[in-house]
């Protein structure tokens, strides 16, 4: 994984990083390789698969690992060995595809990348040994051909030259190759185009409609139409290729560096891009590939369940002292003073554990010690060398440029406020009629526990003088991994590490955001007096009403809730009636759930029925904040899954009257469902939730604290998570079964 100057890592500042590789990098890693549990595991996973025999069942076709960890924890570097283990397996014969995934289309990393490493003469030998196949069970009827039969499965003759000789049918033969490959890879187009790439005439034309080129006029007279533009179309087209080596028994290897930038920008992931690789998952399982992807570890919670449930992960934990040591001993330059237990711990308490972020603390250490003849490597020269390579701008510097930032922001602010005899606030931004405001400490790397200590006594001053003020900690070089917490924890936020790069829009970020927390919290100071009174007289009248309340509301708002959801069920029938019976029944499964925690439907009934008892105790509920951001969750996702239940009956529709209601389902119409489901599941996860479970406290029996009232809670709750959880998916799964049926 590369990094580009002043790219920070754990809010750190970095120079141009020196540790970086890249999977194309032809150096070996071998003897630079700690060998930590994850990169055991990985390795050896890889090594068996490869070097073990043919599977035999599809279900163990093919393997998939992914590869996660944060920025610097060696993930590029596992996948180069990986790439090096695949080469070395003796007797499996793989090919080996690593690609970084610079750009954010799988099209282009396939059209220029992929294949380009696969190779032209190399996938038409792969189709001509298939073609030599059609030829030679041509010839095995026939008693005097039956050596020649034999050489071409062998691939000692030349397939072409025994059709021109023996004058058999090439046309007979193309078609029965076409077949062929239309059955074994299951899309015509690419059937068609492949048993053409055998032949000299046509074998350019189909590579360039390969490499993503609209098919000519002499393909599309032979019935190649289609072009491979798109990104699911290059997953296509790469599983095919790999399904026809997988049945020579070669398997491909597909190893992609930071994967997640195929899925798009983290926090607004592309649902079809999404899709796309998921299907490349299971088809490179599915023919026997080995698929490696590597990323970081919140980009595996896009992946559905399903594709979790497949796939190996090797999760890279940071180095222990021991590894660093180790880490460290292997990158020793000759002539570098050796390292010791302590300095490795040391430095690994710097860096977190991070291999990267160790090697180049190591790395500017071991230089200053060099240049000042030292002998060995010191806690203190390490500080110096992290001092000296972090803190390149100055104090005044780094002052002058938060002064600009805070005069360009329009705050009113002061500089060099002195509190009480020891402590000098920096800049402090005025906020408020009392006294409150926000104040801002420049401090030097954070490096030792002793350091932490003077920015404590800074902060207990502030907090002293103003207790409700926000803090902002700048620090001018490097914040050491095991301190961050703590530096964290008081002030409330990460500490803002000076990189001129970036340090503009992260300054003027967390500005905001403190200013936001000060506005809030002066609001809620002036409110809290009146809301504490008016809160305590509430609850003193309503506790006897509630207590009469109890066993009558009850029975009457059991039943309420359980007749309310048919009632909102009648406008939906027609999209009911659509509905294979199995699929119907879990949509309203999950509608009924949905009713029925929202019990606030009964509450509004019962409230016009009696305007007395009933409806002072919605009103009393109503004021209720949570109760409001629940109802909204309630009816947003009722809403949402009548529009997926309505969706899927026009899909169904459409399917249905395409085909003549024979079951038939194209590729690309179950990849339409798949994209439906897919968003109703994307759409669904952002909604909270949990916030159906203050809903559920809103039904009548929500004063109460009795077993049964209790158990009605818990089987509402179940009720809910068990017919929303995985709702696409059992969609998806039973439609798809129904049409095929």
């Amino acid at each position: 994984m590369s990094m580009s100057a002043g790219e920070g890592e754990g809010g750190h500042m970095l120079l141009p990083v020196t540790f970086t590789t890249r999977l194309a990098d032809q150096e070996s890693l071998h003897d630079l390789t700690v060998a930590t549990p994850a990169v055991r595991s990985a390795l050896q996973y890889v090594a068996a698969y490869l070097g073990g025999p043919p599977p035999t069942s599809p279900a163990e076709a093919g393997r998939a690992m992914a590869i996660v960890g944060g920025y610097g924890s060696g993930k590029t570097h596992l996948a180069i060995r990986i790439k090096e283990t695949a080469a070395e397996v003796p007797g499996a014969e793989s090919k080996i595809l690593a690609i970084d995934a610079s750009q954010r289309r799988f099209s282009y990393l396939y059209r220029n990348t992929i294949l380009d490493m696969l190779g032209k003469a190399d996938v038409r030998d792969l189709v001509t040994d298939y073609f030599s196949e059609v030829v030679a069970s041509s010839l095995d009827e026939i008693q005097i051909f039956r050596e020649v039969a034999a050489g071409l499965r062998e691939r000692a003759i030349d397939p072409e030259k025994v059709v021109a000789s023996l004058h058999l049918s090439g046309p007979a033969l193309q078609a029965d190759l076409k077949r062929r490959l239309r059955t074994e890879v299951e899309y015509a187009k690419f059937g068609r185009a492949l048993a053409l790439l055998a032949t000299d005439e046509y074998a350019d034309a189909v590579w360039e409609w390969l490499s993503g080129e609209p098919p000519g006029e002499e393909l599309r007279a032979l019935g190649v139409h289609d072009r491979i533009s798109s990104d699911l179309d290059a997953y296509d087209a790469l599983s095919v290729l790999t399904f026809l080596y997988s049945r020579k028994n070669r398997r491909v290897v597909l190893i992609i560096d930071e994967y997640e930038k195929l899925l798009g920008h983290p926090g607004e992931w592309n649902i079809s891009a999404v899709n796309a690789f998921e299907q490349l998952i299971k088809v490179f399982i599915s023919v026997g590939g080995l698929l490696v992807f590597c990323g970081m570890p919140e980009s595996l919670s896009k992946l559905p369940q399903s594709v979790h449930q497949r796939i190996g992960v090797a999760r890279l934990d940071p180095f222990t002292p021991e590894e660093t040591l180790d880490l460290l001993r292997r990158r020793r330059r000759p002539g570098q003073p050796d390292i010791s237990l302590e300095i490795a711990g040391y430095i690994r308490s710097l860096s977190g554990g991070l291999p990267r972020m160790s090697l180049t603390l190591y790395r500017r250490a071991a230089d200053l010690a060099e240049e000042e003849r030292s002998g060995a490597i010191t806690p203190a020269i390490v500080r110096s060398a992290v001092r000296r390579h972090y803190e390149r701008a100055g104090l005044d510097y780094v002052g002058g440029t938060i002064r600009r930032l805070i005069e360009a922001g329009g705050w009113d602010f002061h500089a060099d406020v002195m509190l009480g005899e020891n402590t000098t606030v920096d800049f402090w931004i005025t906020r408020g009629e009392g006294g409150a405001g926000v104040a801002v400490l420049i401090t030097r790397s954070l490096l030792r526990a002793e350091d932490v200590d003077t920015l404590r006594g800074q902060i207990e001053a502030v907090r002293v003088a103003t207790p409700s003020a926000e803090v902002i900690v700048v620090v001018n070089g490097y914040v050491s991994a095991t301190l961050q917490g703590e530096v964290s924890h008081l002030i409330g936020r990460q500490p803002l590490v000076f990189d001129e790069s970036r340090f503009g829009g992260d300054f003027r970020a967390v500005m905001h955001n403190a200013v936001r927390r000060l506005d809030r919290s002066e609001r809620g100071y002036t409110l809290e007096s009146l809301s504490r009174n008016l809160e305590r007289l509430s609850l003193q009248q309503s506790a006897t009403q509630s207590m009469l309340e109890a066993l009558s509301g009850s029975v009457g708002s059991l039943h309420s809730s359980i007749a309310a959801p048919q009632a909102g069920h009648d406008e939906d029938t027609a999209a009911e009636r659509l509905l294979p019976p199995r699929v119907a029944e879990h949509f309203e499964r999950a509608l009924v759930a949905v009713s029925t925690l929202g019990g606030i439907d009964a509450e509004l009934r019962a409230a016009f029925a009696d305007p007395g008892t009933a409806g002072t105790r919605l009103r009393r509920r109503l004021a209720s904040r949570e109760l409001f951001e629940a109802v909204g969750v309630a009816v947003l996702l009722r809403k949402l899954v009548e529009t997926f239940r309505s969706r899927v009956a026009d899909y169904i529709q459409n399917v249905q009257l395409a085909s003549g209601h024979r079951p038939v389902v194209s590729r690309t119409q179950e990849e339409e469902l798949r994209l439906i489901c897919r968003t109703y599941e994307a759409t669904a996860e952002a909604l909270p939730l949990l916030r159906l479970e203050s809903l559920a406290l809103t039904a009548p029996t929500a004063g109460q604290s009795g077993p049964v009232e209790l158990a009605t809670r818990s089987r509402r709750r179940s009720e809910a998570v068990g017919a929303l959880s995985g709702l696409s998916q059992r969609v998806f799964d039973t439609v798809t079964a129904a049409l095929r049926g």
